[in-house]
């Protein structure tokens, strides 16, 4: 099975990286981040094809201010440029504010962009119709690709459709790739069916699209079905390597062996991660507290907290998974202040102990 990752513009497994925060709140911890990016990008990640995106979901991009994630791209970029990919996420609620942060990011020197569909009002979120009205995201995306001229991964999040679940529906797709050259890679976050009929689509278009995975729970069958050419996942936070072993075995021929990580405990981890969209990142910033590369569990404010159960759930399943966890004392704080916390995590914070 022909799995190479790096060897064509983003086949790559991109890491949508947590943000790391300050003991006692919600300010950038710069220096926690920077071991974080250097931690992804050792020479053995580099090899295995990993690249970085900075300020995405997972990275809390729709909650910085313009100076924050200009300055975590700035970060990104000094860590990793160069090594591998930078791609900086572009959302906003204004397509003005869109382009501002799509030219910080080129003037930072990443190499490409992520790109949200637009957010806010009824009219274009929940009540947005996209399969009569795929423009309204489409016209955004020209906007910022004729100011920045770079090339883009879609992100292709929107509302809950019958046949693709939560993801741009296929006219749309192809109607964007058609007007937008510089679309490169397209993000798969689709229910299974959606995906497949997404990605069939994509593979007769006459020029290459990379399809990235996103749904870590799919991996194993997408890779097994030929429509992986990386990824995009928030699940690479914090159970990279077991992904990275079951790829191995995928690239060797091995599907034995393959099949034995994915049942192993890979499947159930991500299983219970992806399971309900309402909790995915705020499971994946506790799976990644958890692994050792953030201080706190909490996201910030409207974002909820996570549960103790939660917390328990996902330590279990990394641990079957063998993934990397903190101790048990560690572990203990972060419950103990999960509990003492309001839904978002405030108060408590502070009683966190520093890592270091």
């Amino acid at each position: 099975m022909a799995l190479e990752f790096g060897h064509r513009p983003f086949h790559h497994l991109f890491v949508p990286t947590v943000l790391p925060f300050a003991d006692g709140g919600f300010d950038v911890d710069e220096d926690a981040l920077r071991r974080f990016l250097r931690q992804l990008t050792s020479d053995r990640l580099c090899a295995r094809g990993v690249g970085i995106i900075i300020n995405s979901e997972a990275g809390e991009l729709v909650y910085l201010s313009r100076e924050e994630a200009r300055r975590n791209v700035e970060i990104a970029v000094e860590e990793c440029g160069g090594r591998v990919p930078v791609v900086a996420g572009v959302a906003a609620l204004r397509p003005e504010a869109m382009i501002e942060l799509a030219l910080d990011a080129k003037r930072a020197g990443v190499d490409g962009l992520m790109l949200l569909p637009p957010m806010g009002a009824v009219d274009v979120s929940v009540g947005w119709n996209t399969v009569k009205y795929p423009e309204v995201w489409i016209d955004i995306a020209r906007a910022v690709d004729e100011a920045a001229g770079m090339p883009l991964i879609m992100h292709p999040v929107t509302n809950m459709t019958p046949e693709f679940g939560p993801g741009f529906p296929v006219g749309g797709v192809l109607r964007m790739v058609s007007e937008i050259e510089n679309v490169a890679a397209w993000k798969m976050t689709y229910s299974w069916q959606g995906m497949r009929v997404v990605a069939a689509a994509l593979r007769q278009f006459d020029r290459h699209i990379a399809l990235l995975g996103s749904g870590a729970r799919y991996f194993h069958e997408a890779i097994a079905s030929g429509i992986f050419d990386g990824a995009l996942s928030a699940g690479l936070n914090y159970a990279l390597e077991p992904h990275l072993e079951h790829i191995a075995a995928f690239q060797r021929g091995d599907l034995d062996g393959a099949l034995a990580v994915w049942d192993g405990g890979l499947r159930q981890l991500q299983e219970f991660v992806f399971a309900e969209a309402s909790r995915l990142h705020v499971r994946t910033k506790a799976g990644a507290w958890i692994a050792g590369h953030v201080d706190h569990p909490f996201m910030r404010p409207p974002m909820p907290k996570p549960t103790g159960e939660e917390c328990e759930q996902i330590r279990s399943l990394m641990i079957g998974a063998g993934c990397t966890v903190i101790d048990e004392h560690r572990f203990g704080e972060g419950l103990a202040a999960i509990a003492q916390s309001r839904s978002h995590g405030l108060l408590a914070i502070g009683a966190l102990s520093p890592r270091r």
